[in-house]
Protein backbone atom coordinates (compact mmCIF):
# COMPACT_ATOMS: atom_id res chain seq x y z
CA UNK A 1 0.00 0.00 0.00
CA UNK A 2 2.71 2.12 0.89
CA UNK A 3 5.13 2.01 -2.20
CA UNK A 4 1.92 2.36 -4.31
CA UNK A 5 0.72 5.52 -2.52
CA UNK A 6 4.40 6.83 -3.17
CA UNK A 7 4.44 5.57 -6.85
CA UNK A 8 1.29 6.96 -7.68
CA UNK A 9 2.66 10.35 -5.94
CA UNK A 10 5.96 10.18 -8.09
CA UNK A 11 3.91 9.24 -11.48
CA UNK A 12 1.51 12.19 -10.90
CA UNK A 13 3.82 14.99 -10.25
CA UNK A 14 5.23 13.59 -13.72
CA UNK A 15 2.48 13.64 -15.65
CA UNK A 16 1.85 17.35 -14.53
CA UNK A 17 4.80 18.79 -16.36
CA UNK A 18 2.76 17.31 -19.64
CA UNK A 19 -0.75 17.89 -18.65
CA UNK A 20 -3.30 19.15 -16.66
CA UNK A 21 -4.63 17.55 -13.61
CA UNK A 22 -7.72 16.82 -15.46
CA UNK A 23 -6.17 15.35 -18.30
CA UNK A 24 -3.63 13.58 -15.38
CA UNK A 25 -6.85 12.13 -13.87
CA UNK A 26 -8.85 10.86 -17.15
CA UNK A 27 -5.73 9.09 -18.40
CA UNK A 28 -5.63 7.24 -15.26
CA UNK A 29 -8.56 5.52 -15.66
CA UNK A 30 -6.72 2.97 -17.01
CA UNK A 31 -6.82 1.38 -13.76
CA UNK A 32 -10.65 0.72 -14.29
CA UNK A 33 -9.51 -1.67 -17.07
CA UNK A 34 -6.39 -3.44 -15.48
CA UNK A 35 -8.92 -3.86 -12.52
CA UNK A 36 -11.51 -5.75 -13.97
CA UNK A 37 -9.31 -8.32 -15.78
CA UNK A 38 -7.27 -8.41 -12.24
CA UNK A 39 -10.20 -9.10 -10.67
CA UNK A 40 -11.39 -11.89 -13.28
CA UNK A 41 -7.62 -13.36 -14.12
CA UNK A 42 -6.79 -13.23 -10.56
CA UNK A 43 -10.26 -13.67 -7.87
CA UNK A 44 -12.60 -15.30 -10.10
CA UNK A 45 -14.91 -12.42 -10.23
CA UNK A 46 -17.76 -11.55 -12.97
CA UNK A 47 -17.52 -7.79 -12.51
CA UNK A 48 -16.11 -7.52 -16.26
CA UNK A 49 -18.26 -10.50 -17.85
CA UNK A 50 -21.41 -8.32 -15.98
CA UNK A 51 -20.74 -4.71 -16.96
CA UNK A 52 -18.83 -5.82 -20.45
CA UNK A 53 -21.06 -3.59 -22.05
CA UNK A 54 -19.22 -0.61 -20.03
CA UNK A 55 -15.56 -1.41 -21.41
CA UNK A 56 -15.79 -0.20 -25.01
CA UNK A 57 -17.07 3.41 -23.66
CA UNK A 58 -14.33 3.82 -21.00
CA UNK A 59 -11.61 2.48 -23.90
CA UNK A 60 -13.09 5.40 -26.53
CA UNK A 61 -13.57 7.72 -23.65
CA UNK A 62 -9.71 6.91 -23.60
CA UNK A 63 -8.65 7.15 -26.86
CA UNK A 64 -10.34 10.51 -27.04
CA UNK A 65 -8.10 11.69 -24.31
CA UNK A 66 -4.98 10.55 -25.05
CA UNK A 67 -5.74 11.83 -28.79
CA UNK A 68 -6.07 15.50 -27.44
CA UNK A 69 -2.12 15.14 -26.07
CA UNK A 70 -0.13 16.98 -28.28
CA UNK A 71 3.64 17.21 -26.52
CA UNK A 72 5.66 13.82 -25.74
CA UNK A 73 2.51 11.20 -26.62
CA UNK A 74 4.12 8.14 -26.24
CA UNK A 75 5.94 9.03 -23.01
CA UNK A 76 2.64 10.06 -20.63
CA UNK A 77 1.49 7.17 -22.13
CA UNK A 78 3.38 4.75 -20.51
CA UNK A 79 3.26 7.14 -17.26
CA UNK A 80 -0.24 6.66 -17.66
CA UNK A 81 0.18 2.64 -17.53
CA UNK A 82 2.08 2.45 -14.55
CA UNK A 83 0.26 5.05 -12.91
CA UNK A 84 -3.12 2.99 -12.98
CA UNK A 85 -1.20 -0.18 -12.48
CA UNK A 86 0.25 1.43 -8.88
CA UNK A 87 -3.47 2.65 -9.00
CA UNK A 88 -5.17 -0.28 -9.15
CA UNK A 89 -2.41 -2.37 -6.35
CA UNK A 90 -3.32 0.72 -4.13
CA UNK A 91 -6.80 -0.20 -3.82
CA UNK A 92 -6.40 -4.06 -4.12
CA UNK A 93 -4.13 -4.22 -1.23
CA UNK A 94 -7.07 -1.93 0.74
CA UNK A 95 -9.62 -4.40 -0.10
CA UNK A 96 -6.91 -7.86 0.13
CA UNK A 97 -6.31 -6.75 4.04
CA UNK A 98 -8.42 -8.87 5.74
CA UNK A 99 -7.29 -7.35 9.12
CA UNK A 100 -9.68 -4.43 7.59
CA UNK A 101 -12.94 -6.74 7.93
CA UNK A 102 -12.61 -7.90 11.49
CA UNK A 103 -13.66 -4.30 13.05
CA UNK A 104 -16.28 -4.21 15.42
CA UNK A 105 -16.87 -0.22 15.96
CA UNK A 106 -15.32 2.99 14.77
CA UNK A 107 -12.61 2.79 17.61
CA UNK A 108 -10.64 -0.18 15.84
CA UNK A 109 -11.22 1.50 11.96
CA UNK A 110 -9.73 4.23 12.94
CA UNK A 111 -6.70 1.81 14.78
CA UNK A 112 -6.59 0.59 11.84
CA UNK A 113 -6.13 3.05 9.49
CA UNK A 114 -3.91 5.25 12.03
CA UNK A 115 -1.21 2.43 11.76
CA UNK A 116 -1.27 1.88 8.22
CA UNK A 117 -1.48 5.65 7.67
CA UNK A 118 1.57 5.98 9.76
CA UNK A 119 3.52 3.64 8.10
CA UNK A 120 2.96 5.35 4.61
CA UNK A 121 3.70 8.07 6.12
CA UNK A 122 7.19 6.99 7.39
CA UNK A 123 7.69 5.74 4.02
CA UNK A 124 7.00 8.45 2.08
CA UNK A 125 8.90 10.75 4.54
CA UNK A 126 12.10 8.49 3.95
CA UNK A 127 11.65 8.57 0.15
CA UNK A 128 10.95 12.81 0.26
CA UNK A 129 14.32 13.10 2.47
CA UNK A 130 16.24 10.82 0.46
CA UNK A 131 15.36 12.80 -2.79
CA UNK A 132 15.64 16.20 -1.11
CA UNK A 133 19.13 15.28 -0.19
CA UNK A 134 20.16 13.53 -3.81
CA UNK A 135 18.31 16.65 -5.60
CA UNK A 136 20.35 18.89 -3.67
CA UNK A 137 23.81 17.51 -3.55
CA UNK A 138 23.81 17.03 -7.48
CA UNK A 139 21.98 20.26 -8.27
CA UNK A 140 19.24 19.01 -9.59
CA UNK A 141 16.01 20.93 -10.03
CA UNK A 142 12.53 19.00 -9.88
CA UNK A 143 9.05 19.66 -8.89
CA UNK A 144 8.81 16.11 -7.14
CA UNK A 145 11.01 17.25 -4.01
CA UNK A 146 10.56 19.92 -1.47
CA UNK A 147 13.60 21.51 -0.45
CA UNK A 148 14.75 21.59 3.65
CA UNK A 149 13.77 24.87 3.87
CA UNK A 150 9.77 23.23 3.06
CA UNK A 151 10.88 21.34 5.31
CA UNK A 152 10.71 24.04 8.42
CA UNK A 153 8.11 26.36 6.60
CA UNK A 154 5.63 26.43 9.46
CA UNK A 155 2.98 27.95 7.27
CA UNK A 156 3.80 24.33 5.05
CA UNK A 157 4.20 22.81 8.20
CA UNK A 158 0.30 23.72 9.61
CA UNK A 159 -1.55 23.22 6.21
CA UNK A 160 0.04 19.76 5.41
CA UNK A 161 -0.87 18.77 8.99
CA UNK A 162 -4.20 20.35 8.62
CA UNK A 163 -5.03 18.82 5.37
CA UNK A 164 -3.42 15.45 6.90
CA UNK A 165 -5.23 15.46 10.08
CA UNK A 166 -8.88 16.62 8.38
CA UNK A 167 -9.33 15.75 4.66
CA UNK A 168 -6.75 13.45 3.99
CA UNK A 169 -7.70 10.97 6.85
CA UNK A 170 -11.61 11.15 5.87
CA UNK A 171 -10.50 10.65 2.58
CA UNK A 172 -8.64 7.34 3.28
CA UNK A 173 -10.94 6.35 5.63
CA UNK A 174 -14.18 6.38 3.08
CA UNK A 175 -11.50 4.67 0.60
CA UNK A 176 -11.41 2.16 2.69
CA UNK A 177 -14.74 1.53 3.84
CA UNK A 178 -15.49 1.63 1.01
CA UNK A 179 -13.49 -0.54 -1.37
CA UNK A 180 -14.26 -3.03 1.70
CA UNK A 181 -17.69 -3.17 1.29
CA UNK A 182 -17.73 -2.72 -3.31
CA UNK A 183 -14.87 -4.64 -4.20
CA UNK A 184 -12.26 -2.65 -6.27
CA UNK A 185 -13.05 -2.75 -9.49
CA UNK A 186 -16.52 -1.34 -9.00
CA UNK A 187 -15.28 1.76 -6.45
CA UNK A 188 -12.69 2.23 -9.42
CA UNK A 189 -15.82 2.37 -11.42
CA UNK A 190 -17.31 4.66 -9.28
CA UNK A 191 -14.57 7.25 -8.87
CA UNK A 192 -15.35 8.21 -12.83
CA UNK A 193 -17.40 11.25 -11.29
CA UNK A 194 -13.78 12.35 -9.65
CA UNK A 195 -12.27 13.70 -13.44
CA UNK A 196 -15.44 16.24 -13.56
CA UNK A 197 -15.46 17.48 -10.43
CA UNK A 198 -11.48 17.84 -10.73
CA UNK A 199 -12.29 19.49 -14.38
CA UNK A 200 -14.44 22.20 -12.35
CA UNK A 201 -12.69 23.37 -9.56
CA UNK A 202 -9.38 23.41 -11.72
CA UNK A 203 -11.23 25.99 -14.56
CA UNK A 204 -12.56 28.29 -11.28
CA UNK A 205 -9.19 28.45 -10.24
CA UNK A 206 -7.52 29.17 -13.34
CA UNK A 207 -10.21 31.39 -14.04
CA UNK A 208 -9.52 33.37 -10.85
CA UNK A 209 -5.54 33.08 -11.10
CA UNK A 210 -4.72 30.73 -8.55
CA UNK A 211 -3.52 28.36 -10.66
CA UNK A 212 -1.81 28.42 -13.81
CA UNK A 213 -3.61 25.35 -16.06
CA UNK A 214 -3.06 24.33 -19.17
CA UNK A 215 -6.47 22.63 -19.36
CA UNK A 216 -9.02 23.71 -22.33
CA UNK A 217 -12.32 22.70 -21.98
CA UNK A 218 -12.11 21.41 -25.61
CA UNK A 219 -15.79 19.39 -26.88
CA UNK A 220 -13.26 15.97 -27.06
CA UNK A 221 -12.40 16.57 -23.52
CA UNK A 222 -16.24 16.95 -22.10
CA UNK A 223 -16.56 13.77 -24.43
CA UNK A 224 -14.38 11.54 -22.91
CA UNK A 225 -15.28 12.55 -19.63
CA UNK A 226 -18.86 11.88 -20.38
CA UNK A 227 -17.75 8.47 -21.91
CA UNK A 228 -15.77 7.35 -19.17
CA UNK A 229 -18.24 8.30 -16.58
CA UNK A 230 -20.65 6.40 -18.66
CA UNK A 231 -18.91 3.46 -18.87
CA UNK A 232 -17.90 2.95 -15.28
CA UNK A 233 -21.32 3.79 -14.15
CA UNK A 234 -23.14 1.17 -16.46
CA UNK A 235 -20.40 -1.19 -15.57
CA UNK A 236 -21.53 -1.02 -12.01
CA UNK A 237 -25.42 -0.93 -12.60
CA UNK A 238 -25.12 -4.37 -15.18
CA UNK A 239 -23.15 -5.77 -12.61
CA UNK A 240 -26.09 -4.54 -9.76
CA UNK A 241 -28.37 -5.93 -11.82
CA UNK A 242 -26.54 -8.93 -12.23
CA UNK A 243 -26.93 -9.97 -8.49
CA UNK A 244 -29.95 -12.51 -8.09
CA UNK A 245 -31.18 -12.78 -4.87
CA UNK A 246 -32.16 -16.20 -3.76
CA UNK A 247 -35.54 -17.88 -2.97
CA UNK A 248 -36.73 -18.59 0.63
CA UNK A 249 -35.35 -22.31 0.18
CA UNK A 250 -31.89 -20.91 0.04
CA UNK A 251 -32.67 -18.21 2.41
CA UNK A 252 -33.52 -21.48 5.10
CA UNK A 253 -30.01 -23.19 4.21
CA UNK A 254 -27.78 -20.34 4.45
CA UNK A 255 -29.57 -19.60 8.18
CA UNK A 256 -29.34 -23.35 9.22
CA UNK A 257 -25.31 -23.51 7.54
CA UNK A 258 -24.48 -20.22 9.38
CA UNK A 259 -26.45 -21.51 12.79
CA UNK A 260 -23.91 -24.70 12.67
CA UNK A 261 -20.74 -22.31 12.22
CA UNK A 262 -21.81 -20.59 14.79
CA UNK A 263 -21.70 -23.70 16.80
CA UNK A 264 -18.55 -25.33 15.27
CA UNK A 265 -16.87 -21.30 16.69
CA UNK A 266 -18.01 -22.12 19.88
CA UNK A 267 -20.46 -19.05 19.40
CA UNK A 268 -17.73 -16.98 18.37
CA UNK A 269 -19.76 -14.51 15.64
CA UNK A 270 -16.70 -13.17 14.00
CA UNK A 271 -15.09 -16.33 14.12
CA UNK A 272 -18.32 -17.72 12.05
CA UNK A 273 -17.70 -14.49 9.70
CA UNK A 274 -14.27 -14.94 9.63
CA UNK A 275 -14.72 -19.45 8.84
CA UNK A 276 -17.57 -18.40 6.23
CA UNK A 277 -15.93 -15.69 4.35
CA UNK A 278 -18.35 -13.21 4.88
CA UNK A 279 -18.86 -10.11 6.98
CA UNK A 280 -20.01 -9.87 10.39
CA UNK A 281 -22.86 -7.31 9.93
CA UNK A 282 -24.52 -10.16 7.36
CA UNK A 283 -24.21 -12.71 10.05
CA UNK A 284 -25.44 -10.71 12.30
CA UNK A 285 -28.42 -9.90 10.22
CA UNK A 286 -28.88 -13.63 9.36
CA UNK A 287 -28.70 -15.10 12.82
CA UNK A 288 -31.12 -12.34 14.01
CA UNK A 289 -33.83 -12.82 11.06
CA UNK A 290 -34.19 -9.51 10.17
CA UNK A 291 -35.60 -9.45 6.49
CA UNK A 292 -32.51 -10.34 5.62
CA UNK A 293 -31.56 -11.47 1.91
CA UNK A 294 -28.85 -12.89 0.37
CA UNK A 295 -27.34 -12.52 -3.24
CA UNK A 296 -26.63 -16.03 -4.91
CA UNK A 297 -23.15 -14.91 -4.80
CA UNK A 298 -23.21 -15.06 -1.05
CA UNK A 299 -25.19 -18.16 -1.09
CA UNK A 300 -22.04 -19.63 -3.01
CA UNK A 301 -19.86 -18.35 -0.79
CA UNK A 302 -20.88 -19.40 2.10
CA UNK A 303 -21.95 -23.17 1.54
CA UNK A 304 -18.48 -23.21 -0.66
CA UNK A 305 -16.61 -22.13 2.57
CA UNK A 306 -18.99 -24.34 5.00
CA UNK A 307 -17.95 -27.37 3.16
CA UNK A 308 -14.39 -26.09 2.93
CA UNK A 309 -13.97 -25.55 6.54
CA UNK A 310 -16.22 -26.90 8.54
CA UNK A 311 -18.20 -29.88 6.85
CA UNK A 312 -14.44 -31.44 6.15
CA UNK A 313 -13.13 -30.13 9.07
CA UNK A 314 -12.99 -31.51 12.58
CA UNK A 315 -15.23 -29.58 15.20
CA UNK A 316 -12.23 -29.60 18.20
CA UNK A 317 -9.09 -29.23 16.42
CA UNK A 318 -10.19 -27.35 13.55
CA UNK A 319 -8.02 -29.71 11.31
CA UNK A 320 -9.08 -31.35 8.17
CA UNK A 321 -11.43 -34.49 9.44
CA UNK A 322 -10.90 -38.15 8.51
CA UNK A 323 -12.51 -37.95 5.46
CA UNK A 324 -11.14 -34.89 3.97
CA UNK A 325 -7.87 -36.74 5.21
CA UNK A 326 -8.68 -39.89 3.19
CA UNK A 327 -9.41 -38.46 0.17
CA UNK A 328 -6.38 -36.09 0.33
CA UNK A 329 -4.45 -39.21 0.48
CA UNK A 330 -6.27 -41.08 -2.36
CA UNK A 331 -5.21 -38.04 -4.77
CA UNK A 332 -1.38 -37.95 -4.06
CA UNK A 333 1.20 -36.99 -6.75
CA UNK A 334 2.01 -41.19 -7.71
CA UNK A 335 4.93 -39.50 -9.03
CA UNK A 336 6.60 -38.41 -6.06
CA UNK A 337 7.07 -39.99 -2.49
CA UNK A 338 5.35 -39.17 0.41
CA UNK A 339 5.21 -40.07 3.81
CA UNK A 340 2.51 -40.80 6.70
CA UNK A 341 2.83 -40.76 10.10
CA UNK A 342 0.25 -42.01 12.59
CA UNK A 343 0.56 -40.59 15.92
CA UNK A 344 -0.78 -41.99 19.55
CA UNK A 345 -0.95 -39.87 22.55
CA UNK A 346 0.69 -42.09 25.65
CA UNK A 347 -0.55 -40.46 29.13
CA UNK A 348 -3.82 -39.07 27.85
CA UNK A 349 -6.75 -40.59 29.59
CA UNK A 350 -5.11 -39.59 32.96
CA UNK A 351 -5.34 -35.95 32.08
CA UNK A 352 -9.48 -36.42 31.23
CA UNK A 353 -9.25 -38.35 34.86
CA UNK A 354 -7.50 -35.85 36.75
CA UNK A 355 -8.04 -32.40 34.99
CA UNK A 356 -11.35 -33.27 33.83
CA UNK A 357 -12.41 -33.13 29.80
CA UNK A 358 -11.55 -29.21 29.05
CA UNK A 359 -8.14 -30.01 29.87
CA UNK A 360 -8.30 -33.30 27.86
CA UNK A 361 -9.96 -31.01 25.08
CA UNK A 362 -6.73 -28.19 25.58
CA UNK A 363 -4.05 -30.54 25.33
CA UNK A 364 -5.89 -31.62 21.61
CA UNK A 365 -6.37 -28.26 20.22
CA UNK A 366 -2.44 -27.43 21.35
CA UNK A 367 -0.96 -30.91 19.79
CA UNK A 368 -3.03 -29.68 16.54
CA UNK A 369 -1.62 -26.38 16.94
CA UNK A 370 1.98 -27.67 17.37
CA UNK A 371 1.84 -30.02 14.81
CA UNK A 372 0.40 -27.50 12.56
CA UNK A 373 3.63 -25.22 12.92
CA UNK A 374 5.80 -28.06 12.62
CA UNK A 375 4.68 -28.94 9.22
CA UNK A 376 2.83 -25.95 7.44
CA UNK A 377 2.61 -27.33 3.88
CA UNK A 378 1.41 -30.76 5.25
CA UNK A 379 -2.38 -31.92 5.48
CA UNK A 380 -2.87 -32.89 9.33
CA UNK A 381 -5.71 -34.05 10.53
CA UNK A 382 -7.56 -35.57 14.10
CA UNK A 383 -8.52 -39.13 13.19
CA UNK A 384 -10.40 -39.62 16.49
CA UNK A 385 -9.82 -39.74 19.95
CA UNK A 386 -6.39 -38.74 20.67
CA UNK A 387 -5.15 -40.15 17.15
CA UNK A 388 -3.51 -37.71 15.06
CA UNK A 389 -2.19 -38.44 11.28
CA UNK A 390 0.17 -36.79 9.34
CA UNK A 391 0.92 -36.55 5.43
CA UNK A 392 3.98 -34.96 4.30
CA UNK A 393 4.11 -34.89 0.74
CA UNK A 394 6.74 -34.68 -1.68
CA UNK A 395 8.90 -36.15 1.19
CA UNK A 396 12.40 -36.93 1.92
CA UNK A 397 11.75 -41.00 3.31
CA UNK A 398 15.20 -41.05 4.51
CA UNK A 399 14.20 -38.77 7.22
CA UNK A 400 11.44 -40.36 8.50
CA UNK A 401 13.06 -41.48 11.63
CA UNK A 402 14.50 -38.29 12.85
CA UNK A 403 10.79 -36.82 11.72
CA UNK A 404 9.53 -39.32 14.28
CA UNK A 405 11.82 -37.90 16.70
CA UNK A 406 10.59 -34.32 16.28
CA UNK A 407 6.92 -35.16 16.24
CA UNK A 408 8.01 -36.60 19.39
CA UNK A 409 10.04 -34.16 21.02
CA UNK A 410 7.46 -31.51 20.29
CA UNK A 411 4.57 -33.52 21.87
CA UNK A 412 6.14 -33.70 24.84
CA UNK A 413 6.97 -30.09 25.68
CA UNK A 414 4.89 -29.68 28.93
CA UNK A 415 1.57 -28.21 28.78
CA UNK A 416 -0.11 -25.76 31.31
CA UNK A 417 -3.78 -25.39 31.84
CA UNK A 418 -5.07 -23.56 34.39
CA UNK A 419 -1.89 -23.07 36.56
CA UNK A 420 -1.32 -27.10 36.37
CA UNK A 421 2.04 -28.47 34.35
CA UNK A 422 0.21 -31.40 32.63
CA UNK A 423 2.69 -34.07 30.56
CA UNK A 424 2.26 -36.38 27.91
CA UNK A 425 4.38 -38.46 25.10
CA UNK A 426 3.46 -39.96 22.20
CA UNK A 427 4.26 -43.27 20.05
CA UNK A 428 4.70 -43.12 16.15
CA UNK A 429 4.52 -45.17 13.32
CA UNK A 430 5.34 -44.52 9.56
CA UNK A 431 4.97 -45.81 6.30
CA UNK A 432 6.60 -43.90 3.11
CA UNK A 433 5.18 -44.21 -0.71
CA UNK A 434 6.16 -46.30 -2.74
CA UNK A 435 8.38 -48.35 -0.15
CA UNK A 436 6.30 -49.43 1.61
CA UNK A 437 2.98 -49.81 -0.30
CA UNK A 438 1.87 -49.69 -4.02
CA UNK A 439 -1.23 -47.48 -3.45
CA UNK A 440 -1.08 -44.22 -1.05
CA UNK A 441 -4.16 -45.37 0.80
CA UNK A 442 -1.97 -48.34 1.71
CA UNK A 443 0.17 -46.29 4.08
CA UNK A 444 -2.49 -45.57 6.68
CA UNK A 445 -2.51 -49.42 7.72
CA UNK A 446 0.81 -49.86 7.64
CA UNK A 447 1.74 -46.63 9.69
CA UNK A 448 -0.88 -47.89 12.52
CA UNK A 449 0.70 -51.24 12.65
CA UNK A 450 3.77 -49.59 13.49
CA UNK A 451 2.78 -46.99 15.82
CA UNK A 452 0.88 -49.87 18.02
CA UNK A 453 4.25 -51.40 17.79
CA UNK A 454 6.51 -48.76 19.22
CA UNK A 455 3.58 -48.27 21.74
CA UNK A 456 4.29 -51.85 23.02
CA UNK A 457 7.50 -51.68 23.01
CA UNK A 458 7.46 -48.48 24.99
CA UNK A 459 5.01 -49.98 27.55
CA UNK A 460 7.35 -52.54 28.25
Amino acid sequence: YSISFVLIFILSIELLKYISATEMILVSRLNIIISLVFALVVLKRNTLEKGIWGLPLIILGLILVYSQIENSLYYVLGLGVLSSIAKSAYFFSIELNKTGYKTKNYLDDFGILGFILGVSALIALIFMLAGTTITTNMNIETRIFPTFNDYTNPTLFFLAGGYGLIGFTALRYLEFKSVQSIKSELFMCLITLVPLITLAFESCASFFGIIDSSVTITPPLLLANILIISGGILVVILKVLGQELTDEKDKKATLKTVRATEVFANHDRQKTADTLGIGLKKIEEILTQKNFSILKTEFKTIQDNFNKNVAMADHLTGLCNRLEFITSLKHIDTKSEASLFFIDLNKFKPVNDTHGHDAGDFILITVARRLENLFKSSVLTRMGGDEFCLLVRNANVENSEEMVKLIQDEIAKVYYYKGSEINISASAGFANYPQDAERPIDLLKIADEKMYNNKKDSDR
